[in-house]
């Protein structure tokens, strides 16, 4: 129950806290009354490469072209550059927000990539839909 009332299911008695309210937890207060959440800093950025319109080749230059270069790994990427997710192919990770500028790409706006968290990028590749397939997402 959403009161945090008890609820029976199957003979078992289950009891659940009540949902914490901004008020009562005045270590998020000020970071919510600001506008911004400071809980998570220095997560990387994700982009996936949208691959009906552009490939990794493609992409690559692209970027060159804004001034990013593509690093090997983590430990070499500077300021402006990113690297190859491990685990998403066409998955580029750039530096934490604040800390790069990539919403300002030229193809974020043509949709060529798409800035989005890494978990979002798990059910299509469980899917793995064969080429050709129609997949609708309904998110």
């Amino acid at each position: 129950r959403r009161d945090g009332s008890s609820s029976q299911r199957h003979g078992q008695t289950s009891r659940r806290p009540p949902a914490l309210r901004c008020e009562e937890a005045p270590t998020l207060r000020p970071c919510l009354m600001q506008g911004e959440d400071t809980r998570l800093p220095g997560l990387p950025r994700y982009v996936r490469i949208n691959t009906l319109k552009l490939g990794a080749k493609a992409a690559d230059r692209a970027l060159l072209e804004s001034g990013y270069r593509r690093a090997a790994d983590a430990a070499d990427a500077g300021k402006r550059s990113y690297h190859c997710d491990e685990d998403v192919p066409d998955l580029l990770v750039f530096k934490p927000k604040g800390k790069s500028d990539i919403s300002r790409l030229p193809l974020v706006a043509t949709g060529e990539v798409v800035v989005q968290q890494k978990a979002s990028c798990f059910p299509a590749l469980a899917l793995a839909p064969p080429p050709g397939a129609v997949v609708i997402d309904g998110c």
